[in-house]
């Protein structure tokens, strides 16, 4: 073979290799360790890296979807998802199918493709018939996970109110500073018992005095039980707006949420709508039992 043959081989071998580098990269090509890769700058997070790094120090497939045979409403046969692994930061979650939701943000092996659950009121998991609506408002229950591995973040592990009625002083103290630091509009800070909701309620009640408008915030704890998470600490229930006994929301959906803490670096934020409440200590109790059954131990 002459030598200007072998040199246009190698011309075009070249350029083949230019052509291919310069071909954007398909984000649903990308595996688990294109995150874990700390000169990629498309998602800085530490967490999403400190989660596809966990992923691949276990050896384990991702995303590991396994599945059963069922059948459909149409009576035909089909695959559904049986489990899914829901990593956060070091800790995995074998989560049940029915309740993980992928919202199509992220590409197929992104580590936080599975931080969302879905599900409806009065029974999360195991999921059951959903309820009503209750003053336009639906019987939705989203669950989104969040995460941090700031050393600050990971320290707060533990450190909460221990009591509701530590949460209770906790919530009066952060609404009363709220009026100070704004004083633009003026307002109250209350703390009475609701007999209807069997809760107590810390509002904070304010107005703004050109037109009269009046705007309201409030955390609810309940009378017989505590929203404990697994750091022993407890939470309360946070609203836009507070349970109306006059039922005046309008068309907005307010929400209220609460939180488990599910590792030093995890937290899971339950939100529902304002008119159901009552049903937040539940769904709390399913999620939070949910939670600690499927946490899984390195290795397992």
């Amino acid at each position: 073979m002459g030598i200007s043959r072998i040199r246009q081989i190698s011309f075009l071998a070249a350029l083949l290799l230019l052509t291919s580098c310069s071909r954007p990269v398909n984000p649903n090509e990308r595996p688990v360790s294109y995150w874990a890769d700390t000169t990629q700058t498309e998602d800085t997070d530490p967490c999403i890296k400190a989660t596809a790094r966990a992923i691949m120090k276990s050896g384990l497939p991702y995303p590991n979807l396994p599945t059963y045979d069922a059948i459909s409403t149409a009576g035909q046969p089909e695959k559904r998802i049986k489990t899914v692994d829901v990593w956060v930061g070091s800790t995995r979650f074998v989560l049940p199918g029915e309740v993980v939701s992928d919202n199509g943000m992220y590409p197929p092996n992104h580590p936080a493709r599975f931080w969302y659950l879905r599900g409806s009121l009065p029974n999360f998991y195991p999921a059951g018939e959903p309820g009503p609506a209750v003053n336009g408002m639906g019987a939705m229950v989203d669950v989104r996970i969040r995460c941090s591995v700031a050393p600050a973040y990971v320290a707060t592990w533990g450190k909460g109110p221990k009591s509701n009625e530590d949460g209770i002083a906790l919530a009066r103290r952060h609404y009363e500073k709220q009026l100070r630091d704004d004083p633009r509009f003026p307002g109250t800070v209350t703390v009475s018992i609701r007999e209807d909701l069997t809760m107590t309620e810390v509002l904070l009640d304010r107005y703004e005095e050109a037109n009269g408008r009046r705007f309201w915030e409030a955390t609810y704890w309940p009378l017989r039980s505590d929203l404990r998470s697994s750091d022993a600490t407890v939470g309360g229930i946070g609203c836009t707006t507070r349970h109306d006994v006059e039922k005046r929301y309008g068309r907005i959906g307010w929400r209220c949420s609460s939180a488990i803490r599910l590792s030093p670096e995890a937290i899971a934020v339950i939100e529902i709508y304002v008119s159901q409440i009552q049903h937040m200590p539940e769904i709390f109790e399913q999620l939070n039992l949910l939670f600690t059954k499927t946490k899984k131990t390195f290795g397992n």
